[in-house]
């Protein structure tokens, strides 16, 4: 990781600067991967030096045991470092783990046993107190919305009715994140361009999906989390440069 890191930045020059963190897809990998002494090393070694990791995992794909190692991976990345050491590796599960949301009956209610499962892992991960989660990435874990051309004549009409009907699918996933991440944990993720995929195509997916989240966000978080959320906490786990929102004169 070190030498990659030291050719990159050589490349890089000046624009090295505004890395501040690294993904891996685990999702398609074999068991063990996640756990391997260079893996772990190099996730110690992201810490160390102020780097996050983005954590690509699939439970609906790839299955419910990834969760589980993953949780392992971020114990041993801490076992063996003094407790000022341990916060310092920051991960951020991207898509929620993409979790199986085909799963959910017309009322968008989850199979029992699917949601539980991937409960149950989620919490676990969470009990790291540098874990964040993205949400982000759900159209590719459900039925594909229909394109702008499928709606037809009244399309502005039924995609209002069609947002609605989404974020029932979805809020129960997305109540769940909140529930066990916290507001100080979640963070919003637009998964563009992949979000085009089940979206309802390109013109319309990022503000399908921007549209569903903002409507959840705004009847569960106060003023100050909903700022967290689609800002801060991304800040904060990334360690970028404070944002100045206040009002231009």
């Amino acid at each position: 990781m070190q030498t990659f890191t030291q050719k990159a930045a050589k490349c890089a020059g000046s624009t090295w600067q505004r890395v501040k963190g690294f993904r891996y897809l685990v999702q398609d990998k074999p068991r063990g991967t996640m756990l391997s002494n260079g893996f772990v090393e190099a996730l110690r070694w992201m810490g160390h030096h102020k780097y996050a990791f983005d954590l690509g995992v699939d439970t609906r794909s790839g299955g419910h045991w990834q969760l589980d190692e993953a949780e392992e991976m971020i114990r041993r990345a801490h076992k063996g470092l003094a407790e000022d050491q341990r916060v310092t590796v920051v991960i951020i599960i991207d898509h929620m783990g993409k979790p199986d949301m085909r799963s959910c009956n017309t009322a968008g209610n989850p199979d029992a046993g699917i949601f539980d499962e991937w409960k149950g892992g989620m919490t676990k991960l969470a009990s790291f107190e540098k874990t964040y989660v993205k949400i982000s990435g759900a159209f590719s874990e459900m039925d594909a919305l229909p394109s702008q051309a499928e709606q037809g004549e009244q399309g502005s009409l039924k995609r209002q009715k069609l947002l609605q009907e989404t974020l029932v699918w979805v809020k129960r996933w997305l109540r769940e994140m909140l529930t066990i991440f916290g507001p100080e944990r979640v963070m919003f993720g637009s998964d563009w361009p992949v979000c085009n995929v089940g979206g309802g195509g390109n013109d319309v997916s990022w503000m399908n999906w921007w549209s569903t989240v903002n409507e959840f966000v705004r009847h569960h978080l106060n003023a100050e989390d909903q700022a967290k959320f689609w800002s801060g906490n991304a800040v904060k786990a990334y360690g970028l440069d404070p944002l100045d929102i206040s009002p231009s004169m």
